[in-house]
């Protein structure tokens, strides 16, 4: 698999975790826009991370066989 693909990964998965707590803790009274803009990149890295997990999919399938990513799925 591609380390640097896994390590994208991780890096999104915590800024993810992150992006997420702070719209859980953000004021309700948002004039900013920041709590939009907040959910937006929550859905942009959810995009990212879901891309980049059926590249890994895929290289999985191509390199061990389609039996051995079941657990992608």
């Amino acid at each position: 698999m591609d380390r640097n693909l896994t390590e994208r990964l991780k890096k999104l998965s915590h800024e993810l975790a992150a992006t997420q707590n702070a719209v859980k803790h953000h004021p309700p009274d948002d004039a900013t826009g920041e709590l939009e803009t907040l959910q937006a990149r929550i859905e942009d890295l959810q995009d990212e991370i879901w891309d980049i997990e059926d590249i890994l999919r895929e290289e999985a399938e191509n390199e061990y066989g389609e039996n051995s990513a079941k657990g992608w799925n």
